[in-house]
């Protein structure tokens, strides 16, 4: 046992790392967004790292264009578009693949100029037929398995019976798995039935973490037939355990249950689930066709009565992993009835309670008098066994409808630590606030006279822009919601720097008042930066506004920078408490300018590009956005100036340590920096 349990360890360690469903929560442009010009890219945010497998632009002609290099680096994925020449809606559809396995897609629908009077056709495949295949197929198989693990957990206790009856149960699952591994490859591409002979469906397939499901459930039927061909008792029960073993870490190594948060508790707990599951339901078959045959000695009731010894504790304990593996997914009680998984979940737990009662009726009541010989009972009991074979096969229909279902948890990705971006208006006749709220999608407008009171005002229009991301106006008309108060709806912002906003009050007939400002924080003070520069505080991850920090690792893994070089890069060491900040300068030696997008480093957990500018004789520091370095020049970044911001160090550092800096360019290359620690009281070159 010991050894099993080492190698179940084993095996978990060397699964790959997942987080769980990945979902888009943020985007540049936002959806729905009526632009200027065009955008020269578009960048999608998940919550998670993840995979792109396809990418679509459709024009307003419904044509297909042709886009360019698209990068994924971290949790971002950037899109280089074609120059658009036409004036209308176009829409990019994308798919990427989760970290569980499971692709997720979507739509992005925006317009430049003016929106089409008809959205073109994202032509995109009709899924119904090929999730429904998915459906099916993903049933069989988990019912093939477990019937074959089962039966060789079932010669265990009754070793003169070879179950030569799964031969044909074995052909078919193997042949199941090939069919699960290309309609994964057809769905991670989102092809049509005709590409399922294409290499490139195959290649995705194997690249995605249900490979290792698929390669897991394989080894696990190789193990149970090794146990039902055994001659030894031995032998039987090591390869039982063995196939047991791997069957339950073959549905944790993906999926949303196994990659669940945190992994540590909830790749054991779905293996465990799994393996009770399958002693249990998967032992039920040969259990039934012991209990019809007219055989009733006392060395074929010898396994119910093992049987019916341990299948109390394997129950309990099978019902306890069930409700921590439900508490992990769902994050309120209203989830139950609110989602597509909790209303699964819902329909299985109501199938469980009806397979208990069957169950309880079996143990307590048919089972005693079968086991003593009595052929009326044994009849009852046959009855009802066949109940719960049912049962546990609808149960297991249910559960591969979650493959098509994403977890509550994953549903809303919004990031909790995001703060909503805030802006404080004012000239010498009134001043505003505006505040965005809880949903993202509605902002608040506060505007008050010089001496507190409520402004009148006839009309209040809102409009944001981002000139930076080359995120045209965004404008509506705010509703009044009481004197002085007005409710004002767009889309919901990117969390990108740069944002502007601008209030035009119509006060009367003839008069009108125009307020324009930058963002501040919507929450907290002034905190000081290393530069002892005011700046607005927020959360770890920096507030709403800022570039999410990137990784370090997923800038590293693109192609260099030919034309990029870093020099005389040196760090402010302050106390870890306090951002520390990095100093350099960039230098584009190419006959093209070069966009610097983002910055990661291994010995800090957040880089962040900012830039310190004074404004009515106060410094403040706020996101740098987009730099550009022209063809042939340079860019410092020095005291007073541009920097980077370095926060929540991942390790001690030193004075006269060398650090290095991962640089991001919008062309997807990367350039690399070895800087030197300095103490607090260095001034630079």
């Amino acid at each position: 046992m010991r050894a099993f349990l080492a190698f179940l360890g084993l095996l978990f360690a060397l699964l790959p790392a997942a987080w769980g469903h990945a979902s888009l929560i943020a985007t540049t442009p936002p959806t729905g967004a009526v632009l200027g010009r065009a955008p020269q890219s578009i960048t999608l945010t998940f919550s998670e790292p993840v995979g792109v497998t396809v990418m679509r632009l459709v024009g307003p002609d419904g044509k297909p264009l042709t886009l360019g290099p698209v990068a994924d680096v971290g949790h971002q994925v950037r899109i280089r578009l074609p120059a658009a020449k036409t004036h209308g809606t176009y829409l990019l559809s994308w798919r990427i693949v989760s970290a569980d396995g499971h692709p997720v897609g979507g739509t992005l629908a925006y317009a430049v100029g003016a929106a089409s009077a008809h959205a073109p056709n994202s032509q995109a495949t009709d899924s119904t037929a090929r999730d429904v295949a998915i459906w099916l197929s993903r049933w069989l198989t988990y019912l093939g398995l477990f019937v074959c693990v089962g039966a060789a957990l079932f010669r265990t206790m009754r070793g003169n019976d070879p179950q030569r009856w799964t031969r044909p149960v074995f052909t078919a699952t193997w042949v199941l798995l090939v069919i699960d591994l290309g309609l994964q490859g057809l769905d991670l591409l989102d092809a049509p039935w005709s590409a399922v002979w294409q290499p490139a469906i195959w290649s995705a397939a194997i690249a995605s973490t249900y490979a290792w499901t698929i390669g897991l459930m394989a080894l696990a039927l190789l193990a149970a037939a090794a146990a039902l061909g055994a001659p030894s008792r031995v032998r039987r029960i090591s390869g039982a355990a063995l196939a047991l073993l791997l069957s339950g870490a073959a549905v944790a190594a993906s999926g949303h249950v196994g990659t669940a948060p945190p992994q540590w508790l909830s790749r054991p707990l779905v293996a465990l689930h799994v393996m009770l599951a399958i002693a249990w339901i998967g032992a039920l078959v040969p259990l039934l066709r012991l209990c019809v045959s007219p055989a009733t000695e006392a060395g074929a009731r010898t396994p119910l009565a093992t049987f019916s010894k341990w299948i109390v504790p394997v129950v309990v304990v099978l019902a306890a992993s069930g409700l921590g593996l439900a508490l992990l997914q769902l994050e309120h009680l209203s989830d139950l009835w609110a989602t597509n998984y909790g209303r699964v979940l819902s329909v299985k737990l109501l199938t469980i309670a009806a397979l208990l009662c069957v169950a309880a009726i079996n143990r307590w009541r048919y089972t005693r008098p079968t086991l003593a010989g009595d052929r009326l009972m044994q009849a009852k009991l046959a009855r009802t066994t066949r109940a719960e074979v049912l049962l546990g096969i609808l149960i297991l229909a249910i559960v591969s409808l979650w493959r098509l279902t994403p977890p509550p948890r994953s549903l809303d990705a919004r990031p909790a630590e995001a703060m909503a971006l805030a802006f404080t208006l004012h000239d010498s006749r009134a001043s505003a606030r505006i505040s965005e709220q809880a949903a993202g999608t509605e902002w608040a407008i506060a505007l008050a006279q010089p001496d507190g009171q409520p402004f009148a005002a006839k009309q209040v229009t809102l409009t944001l822009e981002n000139p930076s991301a080359g995120i045209e106006a965004l404008s509506n008309q705010a509703q009044p919601q009481s004197p002085g108060h007005w409710l004002a709806k767009l889309p919901p912002l990117p969390p990108i720097g740069g944002w502007n906003a601008r209030l035009t009050v119509l006060i009367d007939d003839f008069d009108q008042l125009t307020l324009g400002e930058q963002p501040t924080a919507g929450a907290g003070g002034a905190d000081m930066d290393m530069d002892g520069m005011a700046h607005e505080s927020g959360s770890a991850a920096g507030p709403r506004g800022e570039h999410a920090p990137a990784s370090p690792q997923g800038i590293s893994q693109t192609p260099a920078a030919k034309t990029l070089a870093i020099s005389a890069c040196w760090i402010r060491l302050l106390p870890a408490q306090i951002p520390s900040a990095a100093y350099f300068v960039i230098k584009n030696t190419g006959s093209e300018a070069v966009q610097i997008d983002a910055a990661a480093s291994p010995a800090f957990a957040s880089v962040m590009l900012h830039r310190t500018t004074e404004q009515n004789g106060v410094s403040r520091m706020s996101a740098s956005g987009d730099l550009t370095i022209p063809p042939g020049g340079e860019l410092a970044f020095k005291p007073g100036g541009y920097h980077a911001m370095l926060e929540q160090p991942t390790g001690p550092l030193a004075v006269g340590q060398t650090v290095t800096l991962e640089f991001l360019t919008a062309n997807a290359e990367h350039a690399s920096a070895a800087c030197k620690v300095e103490p607090a009281t260095a001034i630079g070159d």
